[in-house]
């Protein structure tokens, strides 16, 4: 039975010195550097740019996704009935919604059924589509 205590004894300081141990190696984890930098609340974000005019100007022939409807650029700018940048096209067929008028607000003018509003990412341009495909034509030994 005293030989059990010891061994308890002993289990209990070993126990006491595992506890300092471990405080010690804790203190290196104190380090300031771990602190976040505050260089990051120094730059606030950019303000959102305004919206940025397309590279599509009146008069471009261009072609309008999904569809591939061939018209005219005849409007590019801020719209009355939505916010952000459109595009206003006289298609060459019937196939728009109005004449270049919408909600009493004449933005254009072109046939009845021939004028569409769409957002530049629907417009392709006709020279840019050309250069597009001009690309694949490319002779791979050039490169």
């Amino acid at each position: 039975e005293h030989e059990h205590e010891h061994e308890h004894e002993h289990e209990h300081e070993h126990e006491h010195e595992h506890e300092h141990e471990q405080e010690q190696e804790q203190e290196p984890e104190q380090v300031p550097e771990l602190v976040p930098a505050p260089e990051a609340e120094e730059e606030p974000e950019p303000p959102k740019p305004e919206p940025v005019m397309p590279d599509i100007y009146v008069g471009d022939a261009v072609m309008v996704t999904p569809g591939y409807k061939m018209g005219t650029v005849k409007y590019v700018g801020e719209t009355k009935f939505s916010a952000g940048i459109w595009v206003g096209i006289a298609l060459d067929g019937p196939q728009g919604k109005h004449d270049g008028s919408v909600g009493g607000h004449r933005y254009f003018k072109c046939k009845q059924k021939h004028g569409s509003f769409v957002r530049p990412d629907k417009v392709i341009r006709e020279n840019s589509f050309n250069g597009l495909q001009s690309a694949f034509t490319l002779d791979v030994t050039e490169f």
